[in-house]
């Protein structure tokens, strides 16, 4: 339960800075700036500000889902069990190609009974909630739940351990709320 915490608090302040630094960043992974002291300061490493988080352990839920058939805690084993799928992305939020390996959202709805027209709430560590789409529109979509990004664990800086996303040219593909980074959670809502 502490590990939880402690990831959740890490990841809510490396999504947060994530975010930040989207809305900030320019084409150079390296900036410099003028402080009130007319000194220069160059930043290279990590131009979110956020530091490095331990990807989930095998025994530590990343995913909860909660529909009419109950509720299903799931590790990456236990989400990757369900079967995966490869997929390259215009990835929009970082405006550049990306591969990944995800669980498809049918996968996880069937193990809970979530289907057809019903609203369907997702929830990030951070605790961003998006819940204005149906299951109906993330099967249709054909949306993942991406658990590797580039062959390797997505960084929680940049949306992981799990986050949601589309194919290009898919309806959600172009409904940037529904793209939950850092999920932790998904329910039908009300539930």
């Amino acid at each position: 339960m502490l590990k939880s915490r402690t990831v959740r608090a890490a990841a809510s302040v490396a999504l947060c800075a994530f975010v930040l630094g989207l809305a900030a960043c320019s084409t150079s992974e390296s900036s410099s700036s003028t402080t009130a002291k007319g000194d220069k300061s160059t930043t290279t490493s990590n131009p979110y500000g956020a530091g490095a988080v331990d990807p989930p352990g095998p025994t530590d839920v990343v995913l909860t889902v909660t529909g009419p058939g109950g509720t299903k805690e799931f590790t990456m084993d236990q989400l990757t069990a369900l079967g995966t799928k490869d997929l390259t992305i215009y990835e929009p939020f970082v405006k550049r190609n990306i591969a990944f390996t995800g669980v498809p959202m049918a996968a996880i709805f069937d193990t809970v009974g979530i289907s057809g027209d019903v609203k369907v709430a997702t929830e990030a560590l951070n605790e961003y909630i998006y819940d204005k789409s149906t299951a109906a529109d993330f099967v249709g979509s054909e949306g993942l739940i991406a658990v590797a990004q580039e062959g390797k664990p997505v960084p929680v800086d940049q949306g992981g351990p799990i986050r949601i996303i589309f194919p290009d040219g898919s309806q959600q593909a172009k409904n940037l709320e529904a793209w939950n980074w850092s999920l932790e959670k998904m329910s039908v809502k009300g539930s």
